[in-house]
C-alpha cells in the first residue's frame, strides 16, 4: 500500500508547476498564500490548486501591456482630432485673412475713386487700369494666403504623420516586449 501512495504523489507531482510539491493545507493556510500573492489556481491535469504568485506576476503584465496598447491607441485618436481642430481653425483663419483682403481691395477702391473726384474730374466708375492694379494685388493677397494655408496644412499632416508613426512603433514595441515578458514570466513559474 505504502509503494501505491509514493507512486500517486510521484505522478501527481509530475503535473506540478516547476519547484513546486504536494502538501497538505487547512483553509487559513490557503487564505495565508493568497494574501501573500498565491493565485491558488488549479492545475489543469489534477484540480489540485497551485499558489505560485508568478502566474499572478504574468498576469499583470500581460493586463498592463493591454492596457498601454489602449491608451496609446486612444492617445493616436487625441492626436488625430487634435489636427483636424487645427486645420479647421486654420481654415477659419483663411476665411477671416480672404474677407480682410476683400474689405482692403474695397477700400482702395474706393479711396481711388474719392482721390479722382476731389480733384474736381467728372467720373463715374474707376479706371480700368487703377482697377486692374487692385485686383491685381487682391490676387496677389489671395494666393498667398491660400499658400500659407496650404504650407501650414502640409506642416501640420507631416508632423502628425510623424507623430502617428512613432506612436504605432511604441505600441508595437510596447506590446511585444510586454507579451514577451509575461510569456517568459509565466515559463519560469512552470
Amino acid at each position: 500500500m505504502n509503494n501505491k501512495i509514493i507512486e500517486a504523489k510521484k505522478l501527481l507531482e509530475q503535473y506540478a508547476p516547476k519547484g513546486e510539491f504536494l502538501a497538505y493545507i487547512n483553509k487559513d493556510e490557503e487564505q495565508i498564500l493568497k494574501n501573500l500573492g498565491g493565485s491558488g489556481e488549479k492545475v489543469k491535469e489534477t484540480g489540485i490548486p497551485s499558489f505560485n504568485p508568478m502566474y499572478i506576476v504574468a498576469g499583470m503584465m500581460a493586463l498592463s501591456t493591454g492596457m498601454s496598447y489602449l491608451g496609446s491607441i486612444q492617445q493616436s485618436k487625441q492626436m488625430k482630432a487634435a489636427a483636424a481642430w487645427d486645420q479647421y481653425h486654420l481654415n477659419i483663419k483663411k476665411t477671416q485673412d480672404t474677407i480682410m483682403a476683400n474689405k482692403q481691395a474695397a477700400k482702395l477702391l474706393s479711396e481711388k475713386r474719392a482721390a479722382i473726384g476731389a480733384r474736381g474730374i467728372q467720373f463715374s466708375g474707376s479706371t480700368l487700369m487703377e482697377q486692374e492694379s487692385v485686383i491685381d494685388n487682391l490676387e496677389d493677397t489671395l494666393f498667398w494666403v491660400n499658400k500659407g494655408v496650404e504650407m501650414d496644412l502640409r506642416t501640420m499632416d507631416v508632423r502628425l504623420a510623424g507623430a502617428l508613426a512613432k506612436e504605432s512603433w511604441n505600441r508595437k514595441t510596447s506590446l511585444l516586449s510586454g507579451m514577451t515578458n509575461a510569456y517568459l514570466t509565466s515559463k519560469t513559474t512552470v
